[in-house]
């Protein structure tokens, strides 16, 4: 029944959960939010991600609950977070870029890649069992992170699609800074590592395998946009797909817009255009304005 993951890659803040959402709608796709999190989300009662979209606990809601019967094994033992203590970022990055059996040979040499193949092996897993609930062959995961596309890609190279989702670091940089409290270089710099490393990590992936989008394009012409990610898929464009439905799902992690059924538009958020002042853009242009250009923000 499972054929391929859609792996939704951005940095946070760049609009992955209303994709997310979105996608979710057609009749062949599964959404599950950010997958990578469900260990977290299991064994730690107070991270903020343990609520199921559908407004119960993760371990009480029904669909998860179908999911575990589905793996045989409590979904509290499956490992999907990786390492974090990593014995060198820099090597591990240079290994991430090997082919399909190089890197298999070396994840037996280094323990942090043991760990991580482990939590990938348990990713296809889930998917597997999502599928297998949902009766989708698609589902799509908006764990955002780099590090886990490749590590998935990897493990399953046809398993595996690539939707590279881009905001102005701008508009990421000014949420952060209004929903997390974030001081502007920080927000700033981070957008900056999460984008090279994105750039990194996709190295070598080929070009049928990844698709490239903007928040902006998605909210100004969400079925135009839609239609290209479809005909990406290798599924028929569905109009359903352009409401922003929050019934029936069960999103983990992610925007927490997520819970606010009542508000179902599809709504561009550009508010760092009026809140944000001469000085704070003169610091963002210092610290992330070559990249913001180089993906296609000029103004």
């Amino acid at each position: 029944m499972f054929e391929k993951v859609i792996y939704i890659a951005s940095d946070c803040r760049s609009g992955s959960t209303l994709l997310d959402l979105l996608l979710g709608n057609h009749d062949k796709i599964t959404s599950v939010g950010e997958l990578w999190r469900l260990e977290e989300c299991l064994n730690n009662p107070k991270s903020h991600c343990h609520i199921c979209m559908c407004g119960k606990s993760i371990k009480e809601c029904p669909f998860w609950e179908k999911v575990e019967y589905m793996l045989g094994v409590p979904l509290g033992k499956i490992k999907t977070k990786c390492h974090e203590k990593l014995i060198d970022r820099r090597l591990e990055q240079v290994i991430m870029l090997l082919n399909h059996k190089l890197f298999i040979f070396c994840s037996y040499f280094l323990n942090s890649f043991k760990h991580d193949m482990e939590c990938a092996v348990n990713m296809f897993r889930l998917y597997d069992a999502i599928s297998k609930v949902n009766k989708t062959p698609f589902i799509v995961d908006s764990s955002k992170v780099a590090y886990y596309f490749r590590l998935l890609y990897l493990l399953q190279p046809e398993k595996v699609k690539i939707i590279f989702l881009y905001r102005d670091g701008r508009g990421v940089t000014y949420s952060k800074m209004r929903e997390e409290g974030m001081k502007l270089e920080e927000a700033a710099k981070g957008w900056v590592k999460s984008n090279r490393m994105m750039e990194i990590m996709k190295l070598g992936i080929p070009k049928n395998k990844i698709f490239t989008i903007k928040y902006e394009d998605l909210c100004k012409q969400p079925s135009k946009v839609l239609e290209k990610i479809c005909h990406f898929i290798g599924i028929g464009f569905q109009k359903k797909m352009t409401r922003l439905d929050k019934c029936g799902k069960h999103i983990i992690g992610g925007n927490p817009m997520k819970f606010k059924k009542e508000d179902d538009r599809i709504i561009l958020d550009e508010s760092w255009k009026y809140s944000m002042t001469e000085k704070d853009l003169k610091i963002f242009e210092q610290i992330a304005g070559k990249i913001n250009k180089k993906i296609g923000y000029w103004d």
